[in-house]
């Protein structure tokens, strides 16, 4: 003989699914990938070294991943989702960031391409933030002319980038500059990348950030 199960009834509100509780890609703190220079903070601090890849989520990140290591012959994979191309300026240590067409920059800002991209070896979920101007402008162009001549494989991010770095020194000093090449891709990085495109699709502009460019 079977028994009825009577359920009971809540006191407890029902929780309803509003508009302010949709966390989105505009709302998360995105990290950034970098390479260490005499100025960056966290070489400072000796968290990372000079020369190194790394990601850390802000200046103050205790905890920043290191990706390669100065002259490594093995790198980080990368696969770009996203470019927005600008210009900017140092100003006091803070980068000023302008549209690419922006009467308003100054003629000396500099042509900036800040990349959004996918680094599976630090985070499989969020995308990082990338931005090259100035030392790392070859690099951009590099990256840039790869991509455009392999529109028709598909996505952008369908393509994956090995970034090392290695030194270079001028009359001013030494710094250290990313260099990519491209490499095979994996089927489940591009798998991820997939998703996080999907994730970053129609987010605004990137905001300016602290610019570690030597000063050359």
């Amino acid at each position: 003989m079977s028994k009825a199960v009577t359920k009971k009834e809540s006191n407890l509100p029902a929780l309803t699914h509003t508009p302010a509780m949709e966390i989105t890609a505009e709302d998360v703190a995105l990290p950034r990938m970098k390479v260490g220079q005499y100025m960056t903070e966290q070489v400072k601090q000796q968290s990372v070294q000079f020369g190194d890849l790394f990601v850390s989520l802000g200046e103050d990140d205790p905890d920043p991943i290191i990706l390669a290591s100065l002259d490594d012959e093995k790198g980080a994979i990368v696969h770009v989702l996203d470019m927005y191309k600008g210009k900017s300026l140092s100003e006091g240590g803070e980068l000023t960031l302008y549209d690419y067409d922006d009467p308003a920059a100054p003629p000396e800002a500099w042509v900036t391409y800040n990349y959004t991209v996918a680094v599976p070896e630090a985070d499989d979920y969020l995308p990082c933030k990338w931005m090259l101007t100035r030392t790392g402008r070859t690099t951009a162009q590099q990256i840039n002319t790869i991509l455009k001549k392999n529109e028709a494989a598909g996505p952008a991010y369908v393509n994956a980038f090995e970034v090392t770095t290695l030194k270079r020194e001028n009359a001013k000093g030494e710094f250290a500059v990313p260099r990519v090449r491209l490499v095979e891709a994996d089927p489940k990085n591009v798998e991820i990348a997939a998703k996080m495109a999907e994730m970053i699709s129609g987010r605004p502009a990137p905001a300016a950030a602290s610019s570690d460019e030597p000063a050359i």
